[in-house]
């Protein structure tokens, strides 16, 4: 995204896509609690992998039997920690925790008779989806990235794919090099915070298996192997720099970006993704 285009969603502004009261029940003491009441909705009611939604909603009394059992899945974890037992029933915490959700806009809640039905709202349950996709966020394997950058290219000048593919290529490069850039600072947090007295095998050994490999990068091991696709790194500038050069293909994705149903610009595509290829390859 062009530094423009920033400017004018910040001036937008998040909560004008998102409620202004959502993070309430985020920020509240008991958090990890509303976060965890959450998670367990939007797994059972309302997320991707959940059964299909009544298009009118569920029943209040379902959520709050959803809402009861999550609770007392906690209950029983606290129980086994020997933490003190809630003085409150369980069923009067349910509907208080209900309400919160409902006051912060996470659940809509309307009438249709005289039955009370809720519902989350639509970019509510995407961001939510954005949400709990950082939170499991694990390490990323550049090698299934890289091929499928390659892939989309490959399309564009192979088979005159039109200016989507490139899109979705420029938007998996982004991310790559997001995380890599993370990637690089999260090192240098983690290297500040491991103990500088154990032996230099030991602390080698932590750094690349357990940090590096399982928190940031699953195919660390194999990143400077022949067959690693990040060794294809020339070849896959050449073929951004043939798309970039190339009139009939600059003509042709132009046309697309152009169309009503195209982005508005280009943001750069071509040069990020010489870019981010470049940048993937020095890890």
């Amino acid at each position: 995204m062009a530094i423009p285009d920033l400017i004018t969603s910040a001036e937008r502004g998040l909560f004008g896509r998102i409620p202004s009261r959502l993070f309430a029940p985020l920020a509240a003491p008991n958090r990890q609690q509303h976060w965890q009441l959450l998670c367990a909705l939007y797994e059972r009611r309302f997320g991707p992998d959940a059964p299909f939604p009544p298009s009118h909603g569920f029943h209040w009394r379902e959520i709050a039997r959803d809402i009861e059992d999550e609770l007392a899945a906690l209950d029983a974890r606290a129980a086994a920690a020997n933490a003190e037992p809630p003085l409150t029933p369980l069923v009067i915490r349910a509907n208080e925790d209900f309400h919160q959700l409902k006051e912060a806009d996470w659940l809509r809640v309307e009438l249709r008779g005289v039955k009370q039905m809720v519902t989350m709202p639509p970019v509510v349950a995407h961001f939510m989806g954005l949400l709990v996709e950082f939170a499991q966020t694990g390490p990323v394997f550049v090698a299934g990235k890289v091929r499928s950058i390659e892939a989309n290219l490959r399309l564009i000048v192979r088979e005159n794919a039109e200016g989507d593919t490139l899109q979705e290529a420029a938007s998996q490069i982004r991310s790559l090099l997001e995380h890599v850039r993370n990637t690089g600072n999260s090192v240098r947090e983690l290297m500040l915070a491991m103990d500088p007295t154990i032996s230099t095998a030991t602390y080698v050994r932590t750094y690349f298996d357990r940090f590096i490999q399982r928190v940031f990068i699953g195919d660390y091991g194999e990143l400077r192997t022949r067959e690693h696709p990040i060794s294809r790194k020339q070849e896959i500038i050449q073929t951004v720099e043939h798309i970039h050069t190339s009139a009939e293909s600059r003509e042709r994705l132009i046309a697309w970006y152009s169309t009503p149903s195209g982005p508005a610009a280009t943001c750069g595509v071509l040069s990020c993704c010489s870019n981010a290829t470049s940048n993937a390859s020095s890890i």
